[in-house]
């Protein structure tokens, strides 16, 4: 997909476009990161407490020189606190991932809401 594609609206402004619905948010986070020219989100989950060690928090983070100079990836993203499982937390912190990729991506004029494949 080149970085003009025009994609569908999502149902909802936490999920991706419908082409994507068979994906993860993660994977789908995923697959947008490179076309925004960012690297992929780094997920860093820890227990929440020795006592659970099943209740995870934390959070996603973009490294590299252009989320370094991104207002809305020098913090965390997605945070996310007492989850159960670590495929739940991540999902999870990817909900936000992803809503901070579509802002990145319509402030360089990226449509995000249809893939098209022709």
């Amino acid at each position: 997909m080149l970085l003009g594609s025009t994609v569908r609206a999502p149902a909802t402004r936490s999920t991706p476009p419908p082409i994507y619905l068979h994906m993860s948010l993660t994977s789908f986070a995923l697959d947008l990161a490179p076309l925004l020219s960012l690297p992929p989100p780094l997920y860093r989950l820890a227990p929440a407490s020795p006592a659970a060690p099943n209740l995870l928090s934390g959070a996603a983070y973009f490294t590299g020189m252009d989320a370094a100079f991104h207002p809305l990836l020098k913090e965390p993203v997605g945070e996310v606190r007492n989850v159960f499982g670590k495929k739940n937390a991540k999902e999870e912190s990817a909900r936000g991932v992803w809503e901070v990729l579509r802002k990145v991506a319509k402030e360089r004029g990226v449509d995000v809401e249809e893939v098209d494949g022709e």
